[in-house]
């Protein structure tokens, strides 16, 4: 994992180094930790990092466009079920079909915007 790519974003994003830099321990804490790559969401990080959420999803965008993470959408049931995870929204479909054979039409399911750590 490259987390040095996130460097040049210090000097163009003055006012973010620190945050940038905490994101990159953060990161870097995680690599090790785990074998499965966690879902991290700008609530998460922002709660981790102590930073609006506004500013995690600015973090974790960063990271994203330098490939150290990867964005997908995360679809549960308003029961908080996993339905499925999807590269972009506009691939989540209108309705979605569980393991059991339930269907969830938007009415009765909700997107959640995660990050995962790219292997």
């Amino acid at each position: 994992m490259e987390l040095q790519r996130l460097d040049q974003y210090k000097a163009r994003f003055k006012e973010f180094t620190d945050k940038i830099g905490s994101l990159q321990n953060y990161l870097l804490e995680l690599n090790k930790q785990s074998k499965d790559p966690p879902i991290i969401t700008p609530y998460v990080l922002s709660q981790q990092l102590h930073v609006p959420e506004g500013d995690a999803l600015f973090l974790l965008s960063l990271a994203a466009k330098e490939n150290i993470l990867q964005r997908k959408f995360y679809v549960f049931s308003n029961e908080d079920n996993q339905l499925g995870e999807y590269p972009d929204a506009e691939s989540i479909p209108d309705v979605i079909t569980d393991y059991s054979g339930d269907n969830f039409d938007r009415d009765h399911y909700y997107v959640d915007l995660g990050f995962e750590l790219d292997k």
